[in-house]
């Protein structure tokens, strides 16, 4: 039973962060607090050096926001945090998929002679 376990822990990786504001899939709903604490002290500070046309774009934007620039700041800056790891904080699968997972990893490439051509083409962007 120990050895189950210990494969079934492999399999799940909790997020460090708290799931408060999220949906049933681990999203993030939309105007919840992320990972940030409403209640707690914020007691580290990051300091940042822009241009003066950047500072007044984010002075403006975060005045459209009815914030100040640290919150403004701190909530986009968490958001594309928490965009940029979502699919490294948490992968849960029951047995089965996880080994369909597995199999599908393992299993040998084959040839998909369509997207090998679409791939030869040269793009419209090019």
């Amino acid at each position: 039973m120990k050895n189950q376990d210990k494969r079934r822990e492999t399999k799940t990786r909790a997020s460090p962060m708290p799931l408060k504001g999220r949906n049933s899939r681990g999203a993030i709903k939309s105007g919840q607090p992320r990972t940030l604490d409403a209640k707690a002290q914020k007691t580290e500070r990051i300091e940042i050096r822009t241009t003066p046309s950047m500072k007044a774009l984010l002075q403006r934007a975060a005045g459209v926001s009815h914030r100040n620039v640290t919150d403004f700041l701190l909530e986009a800056g968490i958001n594309a945090a928490e965009e940029t790891l979502i699919d490294r904080r948490l992968f849960r699968l029951d047995d089965a998929r996880w080994r369909a997972f597995l199999d599908s990893l393992d299993a040998p490439v084959t040839v998909k002679p369509r997207l090998a051509e679409l791939l030869a083409k040269k793009s419209v962007l090019e």
